[in-house]
């Protein structure tokens, strides 16, 4: 097994006392991936062992959202299709949904489409201890515009719509750039 010690990762090997592997460098994306699998923190020792960076409580909001989305279009499902549909066995295929439900499955189905992307870039910058201001202010808009995302398309407004879905594809592509680059 693994366990972190000041820094430093030590092996038990089978002599009674360990090699110590000692990394020089604390930011190391290699040292903080085997901290992070062997239990330890994995954050840089200046914010403290147990607070997490602003991307990653992003990222936790994200999570909070894609659980309002799925009960925003389970709730109009529900109250469109009754209790009989949504608690049975679904054997029949569902009609075409009505408009309102339609437009709230699309909205998820968009999030579930550019999640991963974000997941994929918030743990990378985590883990890399790359983030910056500018991957901070990227998840801020990605969050706001696609939280503000479902009740635009939910009214039926194409333009704002649009415009969000395009405000908040920008920001992911900075946190994804952010990885190789820091202002």
């Amino acid at each position: 097994y693994l366990r972190c010690i000041t820094g430093s990762i030590t092996i038990p090997t089978r002599a009674k006392e360990n090699r110590r592997l000692v990394r020089p460098d604390c930011g190391h994306f290699y040292g903080k991936l085997l901290r992070l699998f062997s239990g330890c923190s994995g954050r840089n020792p200046e914010w403290g062992a147990n607070t997490m960076t602003p991307e990653l409580t992003f990222l936790a909001l994200t999570a909070v959202l894609v659980l309002l989305h799925v009960g925003t279009q389970g709730l109009l499902q529900k109250h469109e299709r009754g209790n009989a549909w949504t608690i049975g066995p679904r054997d029949i295929p569902a009609t075409t949904p009505a408009p309102l439900t339609g437009r709230a499955q699309r909205a998820l189905g968009n999030l579930l489409e550019t999640l991963p992307a974000f997941i994929a870039a918030t743990l990378v910058l985590h883990l890399a201890d790359t983030a910056s201001p500018m991957t901070r202010g990227a998840s801020v808009i990605y969050l706001t515009t696609r939280a503000l995302y479902l009740p635009a398309y939910l009214s039926a407004l194409p333009w704002v719509r649009t415009i969000l879905w395009n405000t908040a594809t920008a920001p992911l592509t900075a946190v994804i750039i952010g990885i190789w680059w820091t202002p």
